[in-house]
């Protein structure tokens, strides 16, 4: 998790000052937590890019420890002011129903298709549902978000968003049957409970046996993702 890593970043350069500076434990986790305290992260990394190691070539050692922490708490950083802690990732992996109402298949195609329907075309038709009240519920599917625990030097190892809703037609007893199956792994802002509203929502169409896994969302600040099943 990026908090955690974090952590460990300020373990390591608190560990590199206070063995090659004259500041105590006791100051340092003072002044990191009275800045962390007010959100100030970035003041936080500038506060620590201030101190100078002093002493013999020995602690030198502790100064490119210090230099290399610092570019990860930057990283770091930067991944929290984009995303924060409200960022989820939503997964779904399952069949949809033969039949499902037009409104209904012009949202599935707007989320996760090629979007050909404008959204004030869409947001004219929308069901009754909390769902679509929600403010970010549109960008399910067509977000991409880091993935993956950052590197060591932390950076993310990739960026991805994948879409695949299928359709197609087969003929049983002379009656014509359309089969989907939707997959999809996207990021957004969970502002409103968009991840748990969504599969509310979206239970009510999907053609899989009670119990079955369907997906999950996952908080990427949080340790575990909340795995979904067909009601």
């Amino acid at each position: 998790m990026i908090l955690e890593k974090w952590n460990e970043s300020i373990a390591k350069i608190r560990d590199a000052i206070t063995k090659c500076t004259s500041i105590t434990d006791e100051q340092f986790n003072g002044a990191v937590h009275a800045l962390l305290s007010r959100g100030q992260k970035i003041h936080t990394i500038k506060w620590l890019a201030n101190f100078e190691v002093i002493g013999s070539k020995e602690k030198a050692t502790y100064k490119k420890i210090i230099n290399r922490e610092l570019k990860k708490l930057e990283n770091y950083h930067i991944a929290l002011t984009k995303h924060g802690d409200k960022s989820i990732e939503i997964y779904i992996n399952c069949r949809l129903k033969h039949t499902l109402p037009h409104n209904v298949q012009t949202i599935l195609y707007y989320m996760f298709g090629e979007r050909k329907a404008s959204f004030r075309n869409v947001q004219a038709n929308l069901p009754y549902h909390p769902f679509f009240e929600t403010s970010n519920w549109r960008y399910i599917g067509q977000q991409a978000g880091y993935i993956g625990d950052p590197r060591d030097d932390g950076e993310y190892p990739y960026k991805v968003r994948y879409n695949n809703y299928m359709e197609w037609y087969r003929e049983d007893n002379d009656e014509r049957i359309t089969d989907r199956h939707l997959i999809s792994l996207s990021t957004i802002c969970d502002a409103m409970g968009e991840g748990d509203k969504f599969f509310d929502w979206i239970d009510e169409y999907v053609y899989e046996e009670p119990g079955r896994f369907i997906g999950y969302w996952y908080n990427r600040m949080g340790n575990t993702p909340t795995f979904v099943y067909k009601k």
